[in-house]
């Protein structure tokens, strides 16, 4: 998945190339593009493929010199990456790997001043810091943050349908997504009718080597994320959550796999907005069922990490627009 999506940037980058208009007339006034200059890129581990290639594709188009720091837990995609540039005749200097840990090198290309650009990905508390120290050099700064997004189930979707969406936006790349709709808002009437169907597709999830066929999910990043991962879990039952499927522990799986850090998908209703699992990324297979009375009341709760994506199910685009228009959401998926 993340190869493929990353190979698509490239090209991507290149069809836009070809269309732009370098030079524009606009009126009286004319524009020209040009470079920006040297930008660092600083990536993530959850998507070790996709996110060096979408920004060092955009940045090879716009002719732009780059310092690519990818993430300490994810970094031979990226070494990858630099072999295949040079392969391909990028020049010397034209694309440079940096690999340390982002709290020694980080500062360093956040303020270094033959630096014209950051761009960042990753969560919002690093990006506050990547900010400060990028302003005394008045560098441009943009960031691709976490999220804690939402999905509307809308009266009229079919349950089936969208117990199976819900299931992919929330659990794939095993939650660890920033855009990942780990809350799922469902209307009050038929809460139990889609919590069966959610039951069930789950139930129908393969957990185990990603690489075997038919495999779903495969584990979390690391110990560390798996712990944390368990620490929500167990919040959510402290707090009154009521888990429909999965619970604190690992999957029973081959011995094969007995050291690998996987995660039950697990599912909690009864989750209300002021609980921590609805209001904070967890970053892991862990979804909140949230009821609501009518559309225009869908809970507006205000998580502590900010949502970054939206989707409203329903066969019916027309009625999904309103709903996610209410959220400041994405395009609806019907």
């Amino acid at each position: 998945m993340h190869v493929s999506s990353g190979q698509s940037q490239f090209h991507h980058a290149a069809q836009a190339l070809r269309d732009l208009d370098l030079v524009e007339r606009r009126g009286r006034t004319w524009i020209r593009r040009e470079p920006i200059g040297v930008c660092a890129m600083i990536t993530p581990w959850n998507h070790p493929a996709l996110q060096p290639a979408g920004k060092v594709a955009s940045a090879l188009a716009a002719g732009c010199t780059i310092a690519l720091k990818p993430a300490q837990l994810t970094p031979y995609s990226a070494v990858l990456l630099a072999e295949f540039l040079e392969a391909a005749g990028v020049p010397a200097g034209v694309f440079n790997l940096v690999l340390a840990r982002g709290s020694v090198i980080g500062d360093t290309l956040n303020a270094h001043p033959q630096i014209d650009m950051i761009s960042f990905t990753g969560s919002g508390p690093v990006a506050v810091g990547v900010v400060a120290a990028a302003a005394p050099t008045a560098k441009r700064v943009v960031t691709e943050l976490g999220g804690k997004s939402p999905q509307i189930v809308l009266p009229d979707a079919d349950l089936d349908t969208a117990a199976h969406a819900a299931v992919l936006y929330a659990l794939g790349n095993s939650g660890q997504t920033c855009g990942a709709a780990s809350r799922t808002l469902v209307p009050r009437e038929c809460l139990d009718e889609f919590l069966t169907a959610l039951i069930t597709a789950v139930a129908g999830l393969k957990v185990g080597a990603p690489r075997a066929e038919g495999t779903f999910m495969g584990p979390v990043i690391s110990a560390g994320q798996w712990d944390t991962v368990q620490d929500y879990i167990h919040q959510g039952i402290d707090e009154g959550a009521r888990l429909i499927t999965g619970s604190p522990g690992k999957p029973e799986l081959p011995d094969a796999l007995a050291g690998g850090h996987f995660v039950k998908p697990t599912v909690f209703a009864d989750v209300t907005n002021d609980m921590t699992i609805a209001r904070e990324e967890i970053f892991g297979p862990v979804m909140s069922v949230i009821a609501y009375d009518s559309v225009e009341r869908t809970p507006s709760a205000s998580p502590t990490t900010p949502p970054t994506a939206c989707a409203a199910m329903s066969p019916e685009p027309t009625c999904a627009k309103p709903a996610r228009s209410r959220r400041r959401c994405a395009p609806a998926t019907s």
